[in-house]
């Protein structure tokens, strides 16, 4: 570039960089020639010059759930309100594709990562033998290595509401229709509204799956083919929920007539639902914010940030809704 517009290397990076020592018509010059040679800059290559990349990455399982696009939305904004840009990995909750984009960010020299972990470890095992690794923030899920600040919602004490209020209509016979037990939010779910269920002296089946729909269908199934079905379900995700209401539907059963039931997260469609469902919501924009302070705190030094790993647990919201109701009589 610097040969074909005729002024020093020292000029063009100057003119492309924003250097204030360069005149205008010398900056649109070098500007107009970049475009017209297609000329991109190296980002690796600067950010090993500055120390500096303005990189942040994000690993999350999924992008089509409200339960992470909400939050990741809000964490883009904020972050990119403060100069940095995201480098998005979806790990489908794969261990093999999750630790390749952790690899990756670190070569892309991160300044930072958001990770949701889908094992106990985290990304615990591949920072310790990197070379000036960077910050980590666990958001939405945590690990149960704590290695790094998480910021999480209290699903243990939102299941444990779902359950009083169940209690409260008169239910005895409960059951959890629940994804993969080695997710946090899996077990704080679950474990949660089976401890609530325990302090009025009663035991929750609880079956383990996937965060799926057909999952979700098949677990109801399974549990109305009892001798002695639930009378209240706790379907702990949208996608669960979406299963449960199909295969009661399928069945002729009415909610909440004949069985009520409960869920997790707050997608628009629970709303109009006929009936809508009852559930806790975790606050993902407050979670997506606080998750980009957090790591803002650590990127910048904060003195704050010296100290160890900061467990953040936010509270969410009970809504009630029309799904539940008394348990039939004799039942």
């Amino acid at each position: 570039m610097a040969r074909e517009l005729g002024v020093s290397t020292a000029t063009v990076s100057r003119a492309l960089n924003g250097h204030p020592h360069v005149s205008e018509e010398t900056r649109r010059k070098v500007v107009e020639g970049a475009a017209r040679m297609g000329y991109q800059p190296n980002v690796l290559a600067r950010a090993l010059r500055q120390e500096h990349s303005r990189l942040v990455g994000l690993i999350v399982p999924d992008v089509r759930s409200d339960f992470f696009a909400v939050a990741t939305s809000v964490l883009q904004d904020v972050l990119t309100d403060h100069g940095y840009r995201l480098i998005l990995g979806v790990s489908g909750d794969r261990p093999e594709v999750d630790r390749d984009y952790v690899s990756t960010m670190l070569q892309h020299r991160v300044e930072g990562i958001v990770h949701v972990p889908c094992t106990d470890d985290g990304a615990a095992p591949y920072l310790r033998t990197a070379r000036d690794a960077p910050p980590v923030v666990e958001f939405l899920r945590h690990s149960r290595v704590r290695h790094c600040d998480t910021v999480v919602s209290d699903e243990e004490r939102g299941a444990g509401e779902l359950a009083r209020h169940v209690l409260g209509l008169g239910h005895r016979r409960l059951a959890v229709i629940a994804g993969p037990e080695r997710f946090s939010t899996t077990r704080d779910r679950a474990g949660g509204f089976a401890a609530a269920a325990a302090d009025a002296g009663l035991e929750v089946q609880v079956l383990y799956g996937e965060y799926a729909h057909e999952w979700g269908r098949t677990a109801m199934e399974r549990l109305l083919d009892q001798e002695t079905p639930p009378t209240a379900v706790f379907a702990a995700g949208n996608q669960l929920v979406s299963g449960a209401l199909q295969t009661a539907a399928d069945r002729g059963i009415a909610l909440p007539e004949e069985l009520s039931l409960v869920g997790a997260d707050d997608p628009d469609w629970y709303r109009s639902c006929r009936p809508a469902v009852t559930t806790f919501a975790a606050p993902l924009e407050q979670m997506g914010m606080v998750t980009a302070q957090t790591l803002l705190g650590r990127m910048g030094s904060d003195p704050k940030a010296a100290v160890g790993p900061v467990d953040c647990r936010l509270a969410g919201r009970l809504t009630v809704r029309g799904s539940c109701a008394p348990p039939p009589a004799g039942r």
